[in-house]
């Protein structure tokens, strides 16, 4: 019902929006096409009169016209009047208002009887006398025409809002499946590690290429083999950490909870972590207060340390210090993991919770990315223990993630 409630205001919107793209200019253009209408009419009936006018042979006592004068020429009635207005010569339209005053230079429209016309008259003057000359022509077939292009509109105008609200609804239907799909694929998410698989597979198909090649040596093999584990070891560590999300997310993650030594195990975490960060030129100090218990699963709260440790090693620097240390605080047990690295961007760090979301590999040490999972995994495991956390970084000196995790209430 909310998908359709959506679907139908967004199409209600795009057909809004076409018809005001559609029928905007179009009525604009309507409106501009009669008024050139209008002002093509009224050039060619000044443009009669004054051929008319030069027809006529106007001397300074007054004028004379040829017997073969025509008063009428293709839709256009001509007239002659002295200056008292009345008329001398010429033709006058059926029911056209006699009383019509007389503007020399001037276009006007008149209308009588629902008829319309256009007139323009012209004043010539003598030494004796002022001659007036007219020339009228129908208006109709120009409002006619206006009145066509104004029903054209009128017609077009549904027709388009129908269209516009067929096709909204269809496109909006096919621009709102994908956004579905990738909800969809977001609850059921290890389909999106593909591209994460892609580098280690190709990475192991090309060295098993290069291992079974005759001239391949035995040492040489061997590098390859080598090269083969880790790319193993860490596409198992992605689907391992794939899977832990996305059954903790569809809530079908079954933890074994117990009441868990959070001390020792930020203890033994550490001190595994240490040969690692050596490698790295890195060196972990730990501030640990002694029988700080919670109430957890003591697998997710090991790779709570490890996921933290990790990203403090991976974004540390050469000959610098990753503290971690964990302190009682209310009832919950308080833990930080703090690193003097490259720290985090002030942008970056509303993403870093994200699954997939990597910082650029050049802050690392060696150019790597991770898989953008660990910190999403932290997250919800502190989620699950019913605790919190929050980071706080500078960039080129340091990132602190800290949790607080509700203490076991044997361990208080």
């Amino acid at each position: 019902m909310k998908r359709n409630a959506v679907r139908i205001k967004i199409t209600l919107w795009y057909a809004l929006i076409i018809l005001l793209l559609m029928v905007g200019p179009l009525t604009a253009l309507v409106f501009t096409a009669e008024k050139v209408s209008w002002n093509r009419a009224e050039g060619n009936l000044k443009e009669s009169l004054h051929d008319f006018m030069e027809e006529i042979d106007i001397h300074a006592n007054g004028y004379e016209a040829d017997g073969d004068t025509e008063y009428y020429d293709d839709g256009v009635s001509f007239s002659i009047y002295d200056e008292e207005g009345k008329l001398r010569e010429g033709n006058v339209p059926v029911h056209f208002p006699e009383d019509t005053v007389l503007k020399s230079g001037e276009v006007q429209s008149v209308s009588s009887e629902d008829r319309k016309w256009i007139t323009y008259d012209e004043a010539y003057r003598t030494e004796g006398q002022i001659i007036w000359f007219r020339a009228v022509v129908s208006a109709g077939d120009l409002s006619m025409m206006g009145q066509i292009l104004l029903t054209l509109v009128l017609i077009v105008t549904p027709v388009l809002a129908v269209l516009a609200i067929v096709g909204g609804y269809i496109i909006t239907g096919r621009t709102l499946r994908p956004v579905e799909e990738a909800l969809e694929r977001e609850r059921v998410f290890t389909a999106d590690v593909s591209h994460e698989l892609r580098t280690p597979v190709s990475v192991i198909t090309s060295e098993s290429e290069f291992a079974l090649m005759p001239e391949t040596s035995k040492e040489e093999m061997q590098d390859s083999l080598s090269v083969i584990l880790k790319q193993a070891g860490r596409m198992s560590d992605l689907i391992e950490q794939l899977l832990v999300l996305s059954r903790g997310e569809a809530g079908v993650q079954k933890l074994q909870m117990k009441e868990v030594d959070m001390s020792v195990l930020a203890q033994l975490t550490a001190e595994e972590m240490g040969e690692k960060a050596e490698a790295e030129d890195i060196r972990i100090v730990s501030d640990i207060r002694p029988d700080l218990k919670v109430r957890g699963s003591e697998e997710m709260l090991i790779r709570l340390f490890i996921n933290l440790l990790e990203n403090s090693i991976r974004y540390g620097k050469k000959g610098g210090t990753v503290r971690v240390s964990l302190t009682a605080e209310g009832n919950s047990v308080k833990g930080c993991v703090e690193d003097d690295g490259c720290g985090i961007k002030r942008e970056d760090l509303p993403h870093i919770w994200e699954r997939f979301y990597q910082a650029d590999a050049v802050r690392t040490k060696d150019g790597r990315r991770g898989f953008g999972l660990g910190l999403s995994m932290v997250q919800w495991i502190v989620k699950v223990h019913r605790g919190r956390i929050q980071v706080e970084s500078r960039l080129n000196e340091g990132t602190r993630f800290t949790f607080w995790l509700p203490v076991s209430v044997s361990g208080r």
